[in-house]
């Protein structure tokens, strides 16, 4: 399982690289323009970007935002300049790291309408965040009904729909 920086151009992807299977407290990437697929059975606090047009789309199931014990490590997810990240399949977020979420730029979008729970236990006073800015989107589901200790921030021109949130 790679560990690491790596950054990829252009939209192509060795078949190795599409199917990672594990990628543990590292950091991912993607600039565009070009689709890339990810297959992971594993994500453990990984940043991932999507930049000037990449769309990315993630399939796996849970993220696990708690990296070594020994280091502190805030994972981000972060689309930017039209990229998108597509988490096609993420219905969980677990560990004791906040998570950044930020959609920034027109057309950036961040997909985390499978979302059904979001369990993070805090240490290191590392809350998460949601920030849709200057035409970015985040995009939550009907399954998520509560968020605990995020912050969220939205300007004018951007959309973070929170109608689900009870």
């Amino acid at each position: 399982s790679p560990t690491g920086v790596v950054e990829l151009v252009g939209g192509v992807l060795t078949p190795a690289l599409s199917q990672i299977g594990t990628f543990t407290d590292g950091s991912l990437t993607l600039i565009g323009p070009g689709t890339y697929d990810l297959a992971m059975t594993s994500l453990d606090g990984t940043s991932i970007y999507a930049q000037n047009g990449a769309v990315v789309n993630v399939d796996v199931a849970t993220y696990s935002a708690s990296g070594p014990s020994n280091t502190y490590n805030q994972p981000s997810f972060k689309a930017t300049g039209g990229g998108m990240l597509d988490f096609i399949n993420l219905t969980s977020i677990t560990g004791y790291y906040g998570v950044t979420v930020t959609a920034d730029g027109a057309g950036s979008v961040i997909n985390l309408s499978q979302l059904t729970s979001e369990t993070l236990s805090y240490i290191y006073s590392a809350t998460g965040s949601f920030s849709a800015t200057n035409g970015g989107s985040i995009e939550l589901g009907s399954g998520l009904t509560s968020l605990t200790d995020i912050a969220l921030s939205v300007d004018g021109t951007s959309t973070l729909n929170l109608n689900y949130l009870t």
